[in-house]
């Protein structure tokens, strides 16, 4: 199967430094086919980025190293070097065995946070698109690309063209659509199928024709050309909120046709409360909900609609004191979440204008507070929830929107707690409220007695990494080995008998590098305990204990049974697709 694999590479060009954008392309040593049977391993090594949620970004970064360095194939480069040499090979002979780790020496990134629900866009190349149903010029013949994935929409500096005559090898494409000029002389060209790295338009011969600087490899009639910048450059995403089945970035609206959900961990949601107003009282989602979507304005308000929230707890406060409830970044997965769980429009609140924003009309990113108190120490507040202004500065007078007492926002748990920098900034300190009568701690989170709690998501393009089904949108792991690991007596999906069988994690093995490693990658993040797992060759611990340390570190914890129910047995994730 053919698919768009987008990497930044810097091209020498003649006479000139420039950047160029190009397809990401296997060495041309890479073995074909599996090297191990039941693996998506080439012995080649590859890049993967990932991209998404701010929430998970520091933990993914952690397990990402740790991935990085697990054991794989041996590789020990010529000597001498020749010219060009390929060095991310494996040596030769390729070993057949699983070494439970980064076989490949694959290379996992992660890109700088944008959102979750920009990840999963940006994935599924809808990028243009409002609630997955984006303009149908987008698409070939408007159902998608030649692999049922959206074509990026809106992407600037770039369009498509739909080629239906181009053939194997040919150097030309045409499209009576196309409208080339000769301004397309020199940009990058990319598409569905394996147009080399690198690769530019260098004459224009025609308005529905194109000379492009080498044959092309593997096109076909109806593929769906990109002219100019490139589009989305991540190759699995990141999330803080669960997928959506209806109004999402994806053909239909129904994120799970087009990707599956790895929940690697588990997180609460926290409401924040700033200085003084850490005594508030138990609040409730129909408060929370009164309160971001403009119904309540003021603490005697709050109080007078739930008591016990004791909203007039800061000494000298009055009823008319306003409260300051913060917005965020709409993209964020933290933004739906807490939207869904206090039952309000996302994006929240439901009624514009009774949140606060910065100072440049956009609303900040979750799990750090420096930007806000920034902004306001900086520029104040000139159009507030209360309808009064202040000046730059902070202040301490409880009828000013600029005192930090009056402010609210929400924010994950676990990274607040982690990195207290985060939270508390210059004189200013947030604290965790409790929400339906309890205070967020790592114990209630993982043992989801916590009423805010959610689930991390590690997600890819269902063509590169699922699991197996039975029925359609529902994984089913028992019944259904993965490849064998160890010497035994079960039998296992690569044949034979082993000692155990891997987790059944459906991908193309061998058949595309980028696609095998995002397989693999998530093989190893998922792998359900330590018998199944390779042991770090710098600290000696088992990966099982790799990891769960490292949700740790950012005061995650691992997805309890009880959420994963059967499949306890075969993976640590919570697998939706």
């Amino acid at each position: 199967m053919s698919k768009i694999k987008y990497i930044s590479r810097v091209a020498a060009a003649a006479g000139a430094g420039m950047m160029m954008i190009a397809l990401g392309t296997a060495s041309a040593s890479a073995t074909p086919g599996p090297v191990v049977p039941g693996y998506s391993f080439d012995g080649t090594a590859h890049v993967i980025v990932g991209g998404g949620s701010d929430t998970t970004w520091r933990v993914m970064l952690n397990l990402s190293t740790d991935y990085n360095i697990a054991t794989g194939c041996p590789n020990t480069p010529p000597s001498p070097i020749p010219p060009a040499a390929a060095l991310d090979t494996c040596s030769s002979p390729i070993p057949s065995v699983d070494t439970l780790g980064n076989f490949d020496h694959d290379t996992v990134s992660q890109a700088y946070p944008t959102g979750s629900s920009a990840g999963i866009a940006a994935l599924n190349q809808d990028i243009g698109g409002s609630g997955g149903t984006p303009a149908a010029e987008c698409y070939s013949g408007g159902t998608g690309d030649v692999d049922g994935n959206p074509i990026p929409c809106g992407t600037t500096g770039s369009r498509f063209v739909t080629d239906g005559v181009t053939v194997n090898n040919s150097t030309t494409i045409t499209s009576a659509t196309a409208n080339f000029t000769s301004a397309d002389i020199g940009k990058p060209l990319t598409g569905e199928t394996n147009i080399p790295s690198g690769e530019t338009i260098t004459a224009v011969a025609s308005s529905s024709s194109a000379t492009i600087s080498s044959p092309a490899n593997g096109n076909a009639s109806g593929v769906v050309f990109q002219i100019g910048a490139i589009g989305p450059t991540i190759d699995f995403a990141r999330s803080s909120r669960a997928a959506k089945t209806s109004s999402g970035d994806c053909i239909g609206g129904n994120e799970l046709t087009c990707d599956t959900f790895w929940g690697f961990a588990e997180d609460g949601v926290e409401l924040m409360a700033f200085n003084d107003s850490s005594c508030l009282g138990n609040m409730t989602f129909s408060d929370m909900n009164a309160i971001w979507s403009g119904t309540v304005k003021t603490w005697g308000a709050l109080n007078s609609l739930d008591s016990g929230t004791n909203a007039l707890c800061v000494a000298g406060r009055a009823s008319s004191d306003p409260i300051i409830p913060w917005g965020m970044n709409t993209a964020s997965g933290t933004e739906a979440t807490f939207a869904s769980f206090i039952s309000a429009t996302s994006p929240v609140p439901s009624k514009p204008g009774t949140d606060e924003s910065l100072s440049s009309g956009t609303f900040p990113f979750e799990n750090d507070i420096k930007p806000i108190v920034n902004d306001v120490v900086s520029n104040g507040m000139s159009a507030p929830v209360s309808g009064t202004t202040c000046g730059a500065g902070l202040s301490t007078t409880l009828s000013s929107p600029c005192d930090p007492d009056n402010w609210m926002w929400w924010s994950s748990f676990g990274v607040l707690k982690a990195f207290s920098y985060l939270s508390n900034f210059d004189g200013v300190s947030s604290f965790p409220l409790e929400v339906q009568g309890v205070i967020p701690s790592l114990s209630k989170v993982g043992l989801g007695t916590y009423p805010m709690d959610r689930t991390l998501y590690h997600i890819t393009k269902n063509a590169d990494a699922t699991c197996p089904q039975t029925t359609p949108g529902t994984c089913a792991f028992s019944g259904n080995p993965g490849p064998g690991i160890g010497t035994g007596s079960t039998t296992c999906s690569n044949g034979s008998t082993f000692a155990n069988c891997d987790l059944n994690v459906v991908g193309a093995p061998g058949g595309d590098g980028i696609s095998g490693a995002i397989t693999e990658f998530t093989r190893w993040l998922c792998r359900p305990n330590a018998n199944d797992q390779a042991i770090d060759p710098f600290t000696g611990a088992n990966y099982d204990t790799v990891i769960t340390g490292d949700l740790g570190g950012s005061d995650f914890t691992r997805v309890p049974n009880s959420l994963l129910g059967s499949n306890s047995t075969f993976t640590r994730c919570l697998v939706v697709s």
